[in-house]
């Protein structure tokens, strides 16, 4: 079995619990604040890999249209009796969108993809993005690749990054970075699309 279809095995079977162990989205204002200042007031948003929709309503909260996508059945069921985003199911690694999107929020999400699908998953980012779209995207620190259990206790894939090897993938797409920021655990990035050389 893939990693991304076991990963997606296990939110589905932690929708609940994963719920309520990260509602509290205190912690990634600043983050989201740091996004939209970037972004323009109705610009159309993605939320990929949007779990349960919870950072669909807080965007929209700042004058952005969004709608989210999601690969776990389960948690977009149980994201739809609390949030009013609309959500597609269907995988990063093939979105199914033409050109037409300003944005695209990818918070703790592209980091269960392994380290040899990302170059893909980044220049599906760019073909979507309309040009000068904007790209936020936050992964774990670190090196290596492995699946945690974590506080749920079921297995994910995680992929770990360092500020250099994020920041030379996302250029190598064809973004130039805006700001990126970290702390002992998290790398944060904001880039836009510009024309690949």
């Amino acid at each position: 079995m893939s990693t991304k279809k076991r990963t997606t095995q296990t939110y589905d079977q932690i929708a609940e619990v994963f719920f309520e162990n990260n509602k509290d989205r205190s912690q990634i204002e600043d983050n989201l604040n740091e996004f939209a200042k970037h972004c323009q007031a109705n610009d159309l948003i993605l939320d990929i890999g949007c779990g349960p929709g919870f950072d669909g309503d807080l965007l929209r909260s700042k004058g952005l249209r969004v709608m989210g996508l999601e690969l776990s059945a389960q948690m977009i069921k149980i994201g739809k009796k609390r949030f009013s985003t609309p959500v597609v199911q269907a995988d990063m690694e093939a979105l199914p969108f033409q050109q037409k999107i300003d944005g695209l929020w990818v918070n703790a999400s592209l980091l269960h993809l392994e380290r040899k699908a990302v170059p893909k998953t980044l220049d599906e980012f760019f073909r979507v993005l309309k040009p000068q779209g904007k790209l936020f995207i936050s992964v774990k620190k670190g090196a290596g690749e492995q699946w945690e259990t974590g506080e749920e206790n079921a297995p994910r894939w995680f992929t770990y990054w360092a500020d250099d090897n994020l920041a030379d993938a996302i250029r190598g797409a064809g973004f130039h970075i805006l700001k990126i920021w970290s702390n002992p655990f998290w790398i944060k990035c904001c880039a836009m699309k510009q024309s690949k050389k």
